[in-house]
This record gives structure tokens, sequence and C-alpha cells, in this order.
């Protein structure tokens, strides 16, 4: 069983964390942080899946955690690119 899963405090913790590093949301407060962090679900997109398409509907916001996202167009150019700390969505 992984560390995340036997330790909900430490999961939490790495929620606000994560949360805290975005620019966007530096002005609030620690309430707000917690409230924030209680909704945040944890996702994992193996290499090479598409996190969503240009056009969907958007619903959520994406903090990219470790790895890299590319934003490609549908004939395939790369025209940005997500690293950790930074938010897509």
């Amino acid at each position: 069983m992984s560390e995340q899963r036997r330790n909900p405090q430490r999961r939490a913790a790495d929620k606000r964390t994560a949360l805290r590093s975005l620019s966007i949301l530096a002005d609030i407060d620690d309430e707000q942080l917690a409230q924030l962090s209680s909704v945040v679900e944890r996702h994992q997109v193996p290499a090479n899946e598409w996190l969503f398409h240009a056009g969907d509907l958007s619903d959520a916001i994406y903090i990219v955690d470790s790895g890299r996202f590319a934003a490609i167009t549908a004939d395939g150019q790369v025209i940005g690119e997500m690293a950790a700390g930074q938010s897509i969505g």
C-alpha cells in the first residue's frame, strides 16, 4: 500500500502544498485553502494519454504535480507545454 493511501493527513497536506504553489491561489487564506483541498481529486494520467481535447467543455482545473503535459493541435503540432506547479484547464 502506498504511503499516500496509508496517511490521509499527508495526502491532505500534499494537496494544500500543490494548491498553494499556484499563483492564481496565492491570495486565498488558510480556511479557503482547506475547503478547496477537501474537494480536490488526484488523477494519474499515463504517458501519451489525452487529458482532454480542444473544444471539450471544461468543468475542472488540473494541476501538474509531476511530469509534463503538451498542448498539441489536431495535426500534431506542439503549441505549449505545462510542467509541475502549472495549471491546465
